[in-house]
């Protein structure tokens, strides 16, 4: 909308420019990092169409220098995040049980969600208070995998009682997956990664 109305032909670097930085200002650096890619993405279309004959978006060669930040591996959270955010999981009425316990494991565990939600019940070792990820799972650089190993994750005892509550729920669906679906479209299937980070 910031740009809806402006013929694509007269949009200039600086619209494009403060399109990003709004989006920095109201706090979202990294999420200004997408939208300067999705702008550059358009420009080069119209490019490619011959709407246009340079892309105005082309000119923004910095995006540090706009306050974008591309870096998501270094963001962590803080102690008073994560209180705040396990609290949150009990205040919010949206979320299931079951999206409401991943979280949690994966703030005690320090998983990768895509590792949780492709874990199956059997990955599980209740009684050797154990979690395998299997190296199909994991996120590894490109060749790693015929070295990699299985990751076998000790569950301290509140992610020991998740995992319990986890395998209960699964359970009284019939489903193998450890971080089951309630939906009525496909009740048992695994959670998808869009699932649980509407849920976040």
């Amino acid at each position: 909308p910031a740009l809806g109305s402006i013929p694509i032909a007269d949009v200039t670097p600086r619209h494009c420019r403060q399109v990003v930085e709004a989006v920095v200002a109201r706090g979202s650096p990294r999420q200004a990092g997408v939208v300067l890619q999705i702008l550059r993405q358009l420009m080069t279309f119209a490019v490619a169409r011959a709407d246009i004959q340079i892309s105005p978006a082309a000119a923004l060669t910095s995006p540090a220098a706009l306050g974008v930040e591309n870096n998501l591996s270094q963001r962590y959270l803080a102690d008073a995040e994560i209180a705040a955010l396990w609290a949150a999981l009990d205040a919010y009425a949206g979320l299931t049980p079951t999206v409401r316990a991943g979280i949690r494991v994966l703030l005690l565990t320090g998983a990768r969600s895509g590792e949780l939600l492709r874990a199956r019940v059997a990955d599980v070792d209740l009684e050797g208070r154990t979690w395998t990820v299997p190296v199909e799972h994991q996120k590894l650089a490109r060749g790693a995998e015929r070295h990699a190993r299985p990751w076998v994750v000790p569950l301290a005892p509140a992610a020991l009682e998740l995992m319990r509550e986890l395998v209960v729920l699964a359970g009284s669906l019939r489903s193998p997956w450890l971080m089951a679906s309630f939906s009525a479209a496909s009740p048992g299937a695994p959670l998808t990664e869009k699932a649980l980070a509407h849920a976040m």
